[in-house]
């Protein structure tokens, strides 16, 4: 059988994000969906990229906390993945690493680079890499200032094959 690439996840917040109460920027972790947030929010507030919501990672004023967002296992074992792209934007003094993991405890850095103040898709490649997979975003800067500091990630998509679960059957008819 040929496999073919195809979207295999896509995250873009619209339906895992904050519904009540303020935006938290804070260290204390939230989930929502497939992804723990760490000093950042999933919210419909700060013009998203696309659609309704989007997840503002926050370098809160005379810090130089890092913010991350990191998924829970992501996609079966019946994949192989070849891409991951995403939008962002953000201050240019602030740099985002995304890196990737097969087991939630070892992490490949595949991309870092400084953010830009207008939205951008940003992407990797990866030479399939089996499924499951997780994803890790981070953002730092090199010093504090006295004003907050927000990234913006939205439109998360992995993209890979799907591999055959297709199983063999073997039959042995006995005649009388």
């Amino acid at each position: 059988s040929t496999a073919w690439a195809e979207e295999l996840y896509f995250e873009g917040f619209e339906e895992n994000h904050r519904t009540s109460g303020s935006n938290s920027y804070t260290a204390a972790a939230k989930t929502y969906g497939d992804w723990t947030l760490t000093y950042a929010d999933a919210v419909t507030s700060g013009s998203p990229l696309t659609g309704t919501a989007h997840v503002i990672m926050r370098v809160a004023k005379s810090t130089t906390n890092s913010p991350s967002l990191v998924s829970n296992e992501l996609l079966s074992d019946n994949v192989a993945v070849t891409k991951v792209s995403w939008n962002c934007k953000g201050n240019t003094a602030q740099t985002l690493k995304v890196s990737y993991s097969t087991n939630g405890n070892t992490w490949t850095e595949k991309y870092s680079a400084n953010l830009t103040t207008s939205k951008t898709n940003k992407s990797f490649t990866l030479d399939n890499i089996p499924g499951p997979i997780y994803l890790k975003f981070v953002v730092s800067v090199a010093s504090s200032t006295g004003s907050n500091r927000d990234a913006n990630i939205d439109d998360i998509t992995i993209e890979g094959t799907a591999l055959s679960t297709e199983e063999t059957y073997s039959v042995t008819l006995n005649q009388p």
